[in-house]
């Protein structure tokens, strides 16, 4: 895909946003965190919104589900405000990071998914530079969702001391599983309410 390609792709969501009343919110998050099955969880989750077609079975995730290529889209519209929402994922990987300051432009709150079973040093101290940049360059508010604590792999320990090594408040972390639903919900009325 050339570049061109990629700023076409890009201006449509741009385009869309600028003709109606949408709100942008922002999914980050290291690789393989579970943004894209949280970002569909939540489309599909609010009445008004219809599975997109060919949609995978959420419930039935397995490991042979592809990383997001550099950015993906969803659309939630809320009867409760009549407000509409665009979900803009961002991909984790390393080498779409730099495409990141293009694609934040107009957002008005950022999830931050994180993958429970892998709390590492080395993992928290990439969150933390995801929050940093957050924070920092962007003055965005946040959410924290603390993904996949429905599995038993999930690291329960460090969870209970997370705040403290990622050096935010403790309302700011709302553990979720995106498969199952689990807060899903909250995490979307929480960073709502806060922007």
């Amino acid at each position: 895909m050339s570049f061109t390609t990629d700023i076409k792709t890009v201006n449509k969501p741009i385009k869309l946003l600028n003709r109606i009343n949408v709100t942008k919110l922002l999914l980050m998050g290291p690789a393989n965190a579970g943004k894209t099955v949280f970002g569909k969880k939540i489309e599909t989750a609010f009445n008004g919104v219809k599975k997109k077609k060919n949609t995978s079975n959420l419930d039935t995730i397995c490991e042979s589900y592809i990383p997001t290529p550099g950015i993906d889209f969803y659309r939630v519209f809320m009867q409760e405000d009549s407000q509409s929402y665009m979900l803009w994922e961002l991909g984790g990987q390393i080498h779409y990071q730099p495409l990141w300051s293009i694609w934040w432009k107009g957002a008005k709150g950022v999830f931050v998914v994180i993958d429970s079973t892998v709390i590492t040093e080395s993992y928290l101290a990439k969150v933390r530079e995801i929050i940093e940049l957050i924070h920092d360059a962007l003055s965005l508010p946040f959410v924290v969702c603390l993904n996949k604590i429905d599995l038993s792999n999930c690291n329960t320990k460090v969870l209970e001391n997370i705040s403290e090594y990622l050096d935010i408040e403790e309302d700011k972390i709302i553990p979720c599983s995106a498969v199952t639903g689990l807060n899903v919900r909250n995490a979307l009325y929480y960073l709502l309410e806060i922007i």
